[in-house]
């Protein structure tokens, strides 16, 4: 009896260990199988970590400092990447799968605290060509994967859940692996059914995921100076392709006068904030075909200020069209439209001055189409077409449309629009600060213009039709105590503006329909929006000259025709005598 009881005695002490030392046997088989592993990309890849364990009741493998990086050469023009985390933990369903088909499936995936850097190296070509798919390439530009993995111990991968907590990123140039182009310092990411084929013939059918949900936060980047970027959510859903991203902050760390006073030469203050991103995007199209193909982009809610000092000098550098610019982007592109939604813009134009000018643009609405700069897409269809639908101060309602053409040396844009029934009084806000124009009345029912642009001279027609239209030009009297300068009426220009633009006795309601002629030489180190404005100011003063002219040679016909009745009457009186 007490032989039986020490045996089973025993036979239970050999079970406990075995229980208990099985966790250590299958971490050291895992841990040399994954170190030949090691071996074997040595040349590629380098991976490494501190401490596997496994634990066989938890289900679970741990890598405790982990470090993975791809092995490249910049001269050979290939990215890299590297990824430290403090530790990783796979949670898993079986090795019966693994060990016969193949086949892992892992219940849950967790990277915490992970450090990622992925260098660009790729140099990429406008002669890439575009496909709704990848699937339709041949297996020679991909090589045969199925042929290549029929030996690798896992063939497909399942993730039920798959995330990565508190991570950083950091996306550089390889030949400058100092100056981030993304820093990202917050980035979480949660998946659902992450699924990984490495039998895929194409590349594009090796990831698929139900859901891939990204949230960034405490964005930015070298090449944005004075600014701060930031993204509340980013989601992205890999299976339909489609990116939307909500909270979009483009903040300027500085004021707008604070911000000109720094610059050498002119260069805009911007602030810019968009409730929400949408747009479809296939990543393999820009790593395997070094291109970016949009079907769509939508902003919902952008919000944004410009602060433009015209008192500081120009850059000396050429200024190209807009056509020529999108020529010379690097990346090839093809974007079929874009749309610009409920959004509003506040345009600040300081001059000599202290107070900026204001236009504010409301309710704005923008399409855009075709835009590109792949060659034979261009060949095909040259022009990129944008409509645009807003309020002016509030008020007014402006339609305009734009066509660019891409594919011209002469770089042609063509502009066409109107302005429709505004109170002239809402042009104040940028006449009054600047030029001292105050508006007493006046009713705008129609400004409309047909423009044509190119790189050497903008030239086209104005139409300007307005009633009731009074204006008073105030001139710097003397200073106030405060410093600011007291405003007077100034006597002359007021005589001047408003026998030009109408009549002092005109009759209430009546209305005068003028069209102008406008022509502007551009200066080449200006973009077009000075090209624009400077033609609509040639238009509106060829209608004031114009007008003036003909108001004088009628107030010259109608003292001639007084002087000859007054003449005809002395003539009667002598007859009568």
């Amino acid at each position: 009896m007490k032989k039986t009881l020490i045996i089973i005695g025993v036979i239970l002490l050999l079970v406990l260990v075995a229980i208990f030392s099985v966790d250590y046997v299958i971490a050291n088989l895992i841990d040399k199988k994954v170190r030949h592993i090691q071996y074997e990309l040595k040349d590629d890849i380098d991976f490494d970590y501190s401490k596997l364990s496994f634990s066989f009741f938890q289900k679970k493998i741990t890598l405790k400092d982990f470090h993975f990086a791809s092995l490249s050469d910049s001269l050979q023009n290939t990215d890299k990447i590297e990824v430290q985390l403090k530790k990783l933990i796979l949670k898993f369903e079986g090795f019966e799968e693994v060990l016969l088909e193949g086949k892992l499936h892992l219940k849950e995936v967790i990277l915490k605290n992970p450090n990622i850097n992925y260098g660009l190296a790729k140099r990429l070509s406008k002669d890439a060509v575009l496909t709704d798919s990848l699937t339709t390439e041949s297996n020679d530009q991909y090589g045969d994967l199925e042929n290549a993995t029929t030996n690798k111990l896992i063939k497909t991968l399942l993730i039920d859940e798959f995330k990565i907590e508190n991570g950083e990123a950091h996306v550089f140039h390889v030949s400058k692996p100092d100056k981030k182009l993304i820093d990202i310092k917050s980035i979480t990411i949660n998946s659902k059914a992450l699924f990984i084929d490495m039998n895929a013939k194409a590349v594009e059918n090796i990831l698929k995921s139900e859901k891939f949900e990204v949230e960034m936060k405490d964005l930015s980047s070298s090449e944005i100076e004075n600014h701060d970027l930031n993204i509340d959510k980013l989601d992205y859903n890999a299976k339909t392709k489609s990116l939307e991203i909500s909270s979009i902050y483009f903040h300027n760390k500085e004021k707008p006068k604070a911000f000109s006073v720094k610059q050498k030469f002119r260069s805009v203050w911007l602030d810019i904030k968009i409730d929400k991103l949408k747009m479809d995007l296939n990543p393999f199209h820009i790593y395997n075909k070094g291109l970016i193909y949009l079907k769509m982009i939508e902003l919902d809610g952008l919000h944004a200020e410009i602060y433009n000092d015209v008192t500081l000098a120009l850059k000396p550098d050429h200024q190209a069209m807009p056509p020529k610019m999108i020529r010379e982007i690097p990346l090839p592109f093809k974007i079929d439209s874009i749309l610009i939604k409920d959004s509003e813009l506040k345009y600040l134009h300081k001059g000599k001055p202290d107070k900026p000018g204001v236009m504010d643009f409301d309710d704005v609405n923008i399409s855009i189409s075709n835009i590109t700069n792949i060659d034979y897409v261009l060949d095909a269809d040259p022009l990129m077409k944008m409509n645009v639908t807003a309020k002016v101060w509030g008020k007014g309602k402006l339609t305009n449309t734009m066509t660019i053409d891409l594919k011209n040396p002469r770089d042609f844009v063509y502009a066409k629009g109107k302005v429709t029934n505004m109170p002239l009084k809402a042009a104040e806000r940028m006449l009054k600060p600047l030029y001292g124009v105050q508006i007493s009345s006046g009713k705008l029912s129609l400004l409309s213009f047909d423009l044509v642009m190119n790189e050497d001279i903008g030239e086209g027609t104005m139409c300007f039709d307005y009633s009731d239209l009074k204006v008073d030009i105030k001139k710097a009297d003397k200073e106030k105590n405060d410093g600011s300068e007291e405003l007077k009426s100034h006597v002359l220009l007021n005589f001047i503006a408003n026998g030009a633009v109408v009549s002092s006795n005109m009759p209430e309601g009546k209305h005068y329909k003028e069209k102008g002629y406008m022509i502007f030489d551009r200066t080449k180190n200006k973009p077009i929006f000075d090209l624009l404005w400077n033609c609509t100011q040639v238009g509106i003063m060829d209608i004031a000259i114009n007008d003036l002219l003909y108001k004088s040679e009628s107030n010259y016909q109608k003292k001639e025709k007084k002087q000859e009745k007054q003449e005809v009457k002395e003539q009667k009186k002598k007859r009568k005598k």
